[in-house]
């Protein structure tokens, strides 16, 4: 997601159950970025009345970029022990760069994935954070020899 401006787009058209009126509900330049983006697409209502409406793809990166994640690229999620704590944490590689989260707050973050629809990639996190569960138990280390 390229911008705040965005994800409170983004934010907005979940609210009002996916769909904003263009002109009045949301500028043109942003809609058209959504739906270059892939995140919303046109509909068109009447001769007068076009709306964007938010995609399975917009929806994955508004939760997204709830925790911090800008873009909805994926591209590694590596569970890593923090050199700050000790606790494992999770670093998320995107193509825009890289955010690290708790694996209680990654948690969350499958929880809304899969509330919104985007069960791939809340299962791709939801691996690691039991990759994570099993390096701090100690135990990947005894299952891979």
């Amino acid at each position: 997601m390229p911008n705040a401006g965005d994800h409170k787009v983004l934010s907005d058209m979940v609210a009002k159950h996916g769909r904003l009126l263009v002109g009045s509900g949301v500028d043109k330049e942003i809609a058209r970025r959504l739906v270059e983006l892939g995140f919303a697409e046109f509909v068109t209502v009447n001769a007068k009345t076009v709306i964007i409406e938010i995609t399975a793809r917009g929806r994955a990166a508004k939760v997204l970029a709830d925790f911090g994640i800008w873009s909805p690229d994926v591209c590694a999620i590596e569970p890593l022990p923090s050199d700050i704590n000790g606790r494992w944490m999770l670093k998320v590689s995107t193509v825009s760069g890289a955010v690290w989260l708790d694996t209680e707050d990654a948690s969350g973050l499958v929880a809304q994935l899969m509330d919104a629809g985007a069960t791939n990639i809340a299962r791709r996190f939801h691996t690691e954070i039991e990759r994570a569960r099993r390096y701090r138990e100690g135990r990947l280390y005894t299952e891979m020899q």
